[in-house]
């Protein structure tokens, strides 16, 4: 993985590589960059996303503006029935769409994504283009697990994972299809979704693929199954 610099870019060159340093990957100052990396251009436009075989991509919000719209409807508003003021640890991050759509009910997000640039880089995206609406948007680079097993004096009223970003066989066409496979993939083992349960006050949910059972949790409540049309979602309430 890399950070490159255009020379149009709004920040100095000591400040990206700096960047970099923190990030612990390559620092490349201009054009060309590495055609088989994942990387980011830090340029006059602001965070450009480089995959492999694919155009660059910048940060935007996607369907998720239909969303927004009617979040009533939205079957993830619906499974985490967020209260004024709760809390959602978000445990895969990712591109932050569901994120998106959950600060725009007035709900708070802890972000946790394993993928250091795919953070920098959705994170700085999202605050970019509304950065009143992620006021209550926080970003973690690691792991989810790693996070809830840490000290910390946070409490989350629901924990959410979305196990399909970035999972083997995830069919998608749409424009940040490529994108996607740079996220975490796998499912969760059992130890973490018992992890997930626990550390939540009030909710563990959980995106499904389409037609898939949720998995069973010994020794915790039967899930409830919150879906729509197009997508599914297994809610353990406390």
């Amino acid at each position: 993985m890399y950070i490159a610099r255009s020379r149009n870019a709004r920040y100095p060159s000591s400040q990206v590589e700096g960047l970099a340093a923190r990030l612990g990957v390559e620092y490349i100052e201009d054009h060309p960059v590495p055609a088989d990396r994942l990387g980011l251009l830090v340029s006059n436009a602001g965070y450009l996303l480089y995959v492999p075989g694919h155009p660059p991509q910048a940060w935007h919000p996607g369907m998720t503006v239909m969303r927004c719209r009617t979040p009533e409807r939205d079957p993830l508003i619906r499974a985490l029935g967020l209260l004024p003021g709760e809390t959602v640890l978000d445990g895969t991050l990712g591109l932050g769409h569901d994120a998106w759509v959950v600060l725009s009910v007035g709900g708070r997000v802890i972000g946790v994504e394993a993928n250091p640039l795919l953070a920098l880089f959705t994170e700085t995206g999202m605050r970019t283009v509304d950065p009143e609406r992620c006021r209550g948007l926080r970003v973690i680079t690691g792991r989810f697990e790693a996070h809830l097993t840490a000290p910390r004096a946070e409490v989350y009223d629901h924990v959410y994972l979305d196990p399909l970003f970035g999972g083997e066989g995830q069919a998608s066409a749409g424009t940040w299809a490529p994108i996607r496979a740079v996220g975490r993939a796998g499912r969760f083992d059992l130890d973490g979704l018992l992890l997930a349960f626990d550390s939540a006050r009030r909710q563990l949910v959980v995106k499904l693929a389409p037609g898939e059972a949720p998995p069973s949790l010994p020794g915790r409540p039967e899930p409830v199954i919150v879906s729509s049309k197009r997508l599914a979602f297994a809610v353990w309430a406390h």
